[in-house]
């Protein structure tokens, strides 16, 4: 089973997918910390593709499920996704916020010592690709993945965002027939 939280840079990705990892158990794979680490674009891709094959399974378990945390927005995991017609355990949290917003954040962690010079491949930085994906958050271009939980986070503290997905992801198992633990009861 994969969660695959995705959205625009600064959304809040990694974060909630971090509380997941506490609440669940799974582990997380951010993708453009993959594409970093191995610069090189066809190796991250060819992990990503055992990854999710390994995960797709119906049992919530950790060694058979995980977070999958990207933008959902590169050309080739849009090609990758769509390689198979179905992906019936995949469970797709989209977070969004305004540009401004995400603007800001992106700022403050420039200011943190966050900013990586580049975001491998790319030499124009985080801030330009952030503005370039933001016709999704502005809702000019539709989202070419399909999602089954957006959750705005301008205003929302993170773990109302894992909150948030966990209780979707939780009624979204319920009628597939997937049994999960309810709400609190720890790593599932």
């Amino acid at each position: 089973m994969i969660i695959h939280i995705c959205g625009n840079f600064c959304t809040g990705k990694t974060t909630a997918a971090e509380i997941l990892r506490r609440r669940l158990g799974w582990p997380v794979v951010p993708i453009g910390r993959v594409r970093q680490a191995l610069r090189h674009e066809l190796m991250a891709w060819a992990a990503a593709k055992r990854l999710w094959d390994a995960w797709d399974r119906p049992e919530p378990a950790p060694g058979r499920s995980g977070i999958w945390v990207s933008t959902g927005l590169n050309w080739r995991e849009a090609v990758a996704w769509g390689l198979r017609p179905e992906w019936p355990w995949v469970f797709r949290v989209r977070l969004t916020a305004p540009e401004r917003v995400l603007l800001d954040r992106q700022a403050r962690r420039a200011a943190a010592g966050f900013e990586d010079g580049g975001y491998w491949p790319y030499a124009e930085g985080t801030g330009w690709l952030l503005r370039s994906l933001a016709v999704y958050d502005r809702g000019e271009v539709p989202f070419p993945l399909p999602v089954d939980l957006t959750v705005g986070t301008e205003a929302l503290p993170p773990e109302a965002v894992a909150e948030a997905a966990l209780d979707a992801w939780r009624a979204w198992c319920r009628r597939r027939g997937i049994i999960v633990p309810p709400a609190g009861d720890g790593p599932v």
